[in-house]
């Protein structure tokens, strides 16, 4: 799709799910300006609710309904519970398909930066920057690599060995929440490039 066309129907998308999110970014290809758009991508910190049972105060949250409503009107979901999961792949009404990246607000702008791209970016640069400064990128954020251990999952298409990240340590040394993707950047002592330059 080109990305005008993807652009609008991401800005539409956004401003339908804004009331129910806390954070919501369109990232990927459309915010990296690509001439053609293959999918549209968010990264979106849900509202939510506490969850109450017969004694009152459950202690636990979900998403907000109304949240959930808006995501299966927009289009019909092919990944993913969008009530739990933290990755959700909706097929849009639109013809074209939308990834949705829900992190923790402490992971937020980590995410922003990666799911921006561009795919050699993210991996050469940026989790680059974080490797040198002596983090690992976990399924649950960065982690210390000293904390960590490194875990074989399969293969890659050329026969590498496709390796994670799994931190060990029920305490876990955590990185700053930042306040935005520039701080991010600094943390990881990795120059600021506005995303429309973000390729290598």
């Amino acid at each position: 799709m080109e990305y005008k066309q993807a652009k609008s129907i991401a800005i539409k998308l956004r401003k339908e799910l804004e009331p129910f999110c806390k954070y919501i970014e369109i990232v990927g290809s459309v915010r990296r300006e690509k001439p053609e758009v293959k999918d549209i991508e968010f990264v979106i910190v849900p509202r939510t609710t506490k969850i109450t049972d017969l004694f009152g105060d459950s202690g636990k949250e979900q998403r907000l309904n109304h949240f959930c409503i808006a995501i299966n009107l927009a289009g019909v979901i092919m990944k993913g519970d969008i009530k739990t999961d933290k990755y959700v792949k909706v097929q849009l009404n639109e013809d074209i398909s939308l990834d949705i990246f829900m992190p923790s607000e402490q992971d937020l702008y980590r995410q922003v930066a990666i799911r921006t791209g561009s795919a050699d970016y993210s991996h050469k640069v940026i989790a680059a920057g974080w490797l040198k400064a002596g983090w690992a990128g976990t399924r649950d954020g960065l982690r210390r690599q000293s904390e960590c251990y490194q875990k074989v999952i399969g293969n890659y298409p050329d026969g590498k060995e496709k390796k994670e990240w799994i931190c060990n340590n029920p305490n876990p040394t955590l990185p700053p929440v930042w306040e935005n993707e520039y701080e991010f950047f600094q943390f990881i002592n990795t120059k600021w490039v506005e995303p429309n330059k973000r390729y290598i």
